[in-house]
């Protein structure tokens, strides 16, 4: 069955920006017959956008959801998770490029890794673990080079 809390998080979501009107459209299904991709479009005056694109997995979870702007670039939050339900990924875009934190996911749930982008580029101290959750590297980039590497 659909994700209830997917789709009234989405058509929230797009709802409070204006009093716009959301169309929602299944792309394609599972063989089961669960929705397999989503879209939820906006309008941008009389053009229909693609504002938000959900992916599920057989089972009716969460697989990706990825929001866009009018011009067709991601921009917003984008998240992933693992069939099991654990978080595979968290980041977010502006204008088509990752800013912000990111944090990636082992399967088992614990923390791969996480560190920052600007404008595209790592920025500041990204930290590393293992599937354990042990640390084992620092880095430290300016703009997408790397000033400092630490080793656990």
């Amino acid at each position: 069955m659909f994700n209830k809390f997917s789709l009234i998080l989405c058509i929230v979501l797009l709802a409070s920006c204006k009093r716009e009107t959301v169309v929602t459209e299944i792309i394609s299904t599972h063989v089961n017959g669960n929705p397999m991709v989503v879209h939820y479009y906006k309008y941008n005056g009389n053009e229909k956008y693609k504002a938000i694109e959900v992916r599920l997995l057989p089972n009716g979870t969460d697989d990706t959801r990825t929001e866009f702007n009018a011009a067709g670039k991601k921009h917003g939050k984008c998240f992933s998770n693992f069939e099991n339900g654990n978080p595979r990924l968290e980041e977010t875009y502006e204008n088509g490029f990752k800013q912000g934190k990111v944090k990636i996911w082992y399967e088992n749930g614990e923390l791969e890794y996480k560190g920052n982008f600007d404008n595209g580029l790592p920025h500041g101290t990204w930290t590393f673990y293992s599937p354990e959750g042990k640390k084992l590297k620092k880095v430290t980039y300016d703009k997408g080079k790397e000033i400092e590497k630490t080793e656990y």
